[in-house]
């Protein structure tokens, strides 16, 4: 049977009465957030030919993901008090528009400094997506509805970068690497005809804040980020995505040069990290609705670090993809029940602020990332010192859950 939405959330949303299930609105949220992650993947394969055709290196090409990453974290800070102030559903469709014609002139640019200005602003107007779609959920959903509902979304967030690549080169195949950025603006134009006709906007006017200026923007940034229980959270959750990230960045060279794989079977590593994402997203959806959030967290954030550890020891004498690839489909498996229950908790009490917070958490575990998910590739990409380089960012995890987030205190955390 599927999951009922509260009556509440129901009287929001433009569907029939008679749709209950929440299976709409998780596929159109999803849909959103895809956005993003197609944004920054979908053209990796492409990158020797698009350094060949603007006769420049790898390095410079390389450098336009870093420009993305870069645009996204700073659009994420931004936009979330702008949804605060002017409301969701505006920003939101002035992001997919912008998003729309920067695609356009990515696919049209014509020397690899260009690309990367037009990354940066692609990157910036498009993290809309991730921001909102989160903010949203907080502005219906509270307790252990939230975690669920947030268990699919960072699911999509999670899962899009593995399969993004895959569909690329499918692409590229069939055509040339200008149509991936085509293909990026008929993604955006569908997701603001979906946005404009069916996604309602949550945040009314008589609980906006009454003005935004930069200076506003930064005081609320402090007043967020001032909670030390929040920061803890979003730093988690960076950490955890620098985790997640460092196999995506090092996992084509792992795969040739460890393994000997093939392109199909490169493909299917990716495949069983993805599906690992898939079970662990769906086992703490259903656990999420009988187990208090932190509770989960208790359990599944030691948990991954423990797996971890096996991973690294074990690889330092077993180098076989056999041995290693169940491992590690586990441990990505224990990443959404640590991101969704971290995010959840830490939008708990930020129902005032919910745009700002919400993009204050994509912005660490999008900056993190950036910063950190390269190590694994200045020390040799090796699965073991992938997997040393994993265990060293669980053990901070785990250190900021501990003593900053405080998750094994007495307190259960929320419950409803």
């Amino acid at each position: 049977m599927p999951t009922p939405l509260p009556k509440t959330v129901r009287a929001h949303l433009p569907f029939p009465t008679k749709d209950k299930s929440h299976a709409t609105w998780v596929s159109m949220l999803g849909f959103l957030c895809a956005l993003p992650a197609f944004s920054g993947d979908l053209y990796l394969s492409a990158l020797p030919t698009i350094a060949g055709e603007f006769q420049t290196t790898d390095t410079a090409v390389q450098l336009t993901i870093a420009t993305t990453m870069l645009g996204a974290a700073c659009g994420q800070a931004l936009v979330g008090p702008l949804s605060d102030r002017y409301g969701r559903k505006r920003p939101l469709l002035i992001g997919l528009f912008v998003h729309c014609i920067l695609s356009l002139l990515c696919a049209w640019a014509t020397n690899v400094y260009q690309l990367m200005a037009f990354r940066f602003i692609q990157g910036a107007t498009n993290a809309t997506a991730n921001v909102i779609a989160m903010a949203i959920n907080r502005d219906l959903f509270t307790g252990r509805y939230l975690s669920k509902m947030l268990s699919r979304i960072v699911l999509v967030i999670g899962v899009a970068p593995m399969i993004a690549p895959s569909i690329g080169s499918i692409v590229i195949m069939y055509s040339s690497w200008r149509f991936v950025f085509v293909l990026l603006a008929i993604i955006g134009a569908i997701n603001w005809v979906i946005c404009w006709f069916w996604l309602p906007d949550t945040h009314p006017r008589s609980q906006r804040i009454k003005q935004i200026n930069l200076l506003h923007i930064f005081r609320l940034w402090k007043r967020i980020l001032s909670d030390l229980r929040f920061l803890s959270f979003a730093i988690n959750n960076g950490v955890v995505s620098v985790i997640m990230m460092s196999w995506v960045m090092s996992a084509p060279f792992i795969a040739e040069n460890d393994w000997g794989f093939t392109q199909l079977a490169f493909g299917l590593t990716f495949a069983v990290t993805g599906i690992g994402m898939i079970c662990g997203s769906q086992i703490n959806a259903y656990m999420v609705t009988r187990i208090a959030p932190q509770k989960i967290l208790r359990v599944a954030q030691p948990l991954q670090w423990f797996l971890i550890l096996v991973m690294t020891i074990t690889s330092y004498f077993i180098s076989e993809a056999v041995v290693l690839l169940p491992i590690l489909f586990l441990v990505f498996a224990t990443s959404n029940p640590i991101s969704a229950n971290a995010n959840s908790l830490a939008l708990h009490d930020k129902g005032d602020l919910a745009g700002t917070a919400s993009g204050l958490l994509g912005m660490m575990m999008t900056v993190l990332p950036a910063i950190f998910s390269p190590i694994v590739g200045y020390l040799g990409n090796t699965f073991s010192v992938l997997s040393t380089v994993m265990l060293i960012f669980a053990s901070l995890s785990s250190i900021t859950l501990i003593f900053g987030a405080k998750v094994y205190s007495s307190k259960e955390g929320i419950r409803d």
